[in-house]
C-alpha cells in the first residue's frame, strides 16, 4: 500500500444562498422603479459569489494505492490517516456491492 495526500475543494450552498439573499437585500434598497429592479439582481448575484468564495476550502484527504496479491491494483480514498504504509488488508466484498478494507494487526 502506498499513499498520497491529496487537496479537496469543498465550498457551502448555503452560504452561496446567504450571500446572495443579503446581497438582493441591499441591492433592494438603492434607487426606484428599473434602477431598484437591477440593483436588486446585481446584489443578489455579487452576494451570492462572494458568499460562494467565502465558503470554499480546501481538505486533505488520503488516496492509498492498494496492491493486492493477484496483481490489481486499487485506490482507497479517506479523509483520515488510518492506515500504516506497508500493512496487509483484507478486502470484504459486502452484500451492498461495497467493499470494506481491513487492516490485518
Amino acid at each position: 500500500m502506498s499513499e498520497q495526500t491529496v487537496a479537496k475543494p469543498s465550498s457551502s450552498g448555503l452560504a452561496t444562498i446567504g450571500g446572495a439573499a443579503i446581497g438582493g437585500l441591499l441591492g433592494n434598497q438603492v434607487g426606484g422603479g428599473r434602477g431598484k429592479t437591477a440593483a436588486t439582481v446585481t446584489g443578489v448575484v455579487a452576494g451570492g459569489a462572494v458568499g460562494h468564495q467565502a465558503s470554499k476550502s480546501e481538505e486533505t484527504h488520503y488516496e492509498y494505492i492498494v496492491h493486492m496479491d493477484h496483481g490489481e491494483k486499487f485506490i482507497l480514498e479517506t479523509n483520515t490517516r488510518r492506515k500504516e504504509i506497508g500493512s496487509q488488508v483484507i478486502v470484504e466484498n459486502l452484500s451492498n456491492g461495497r467493499e470494506r478494507i481491513n487492516v490485518l494487526p
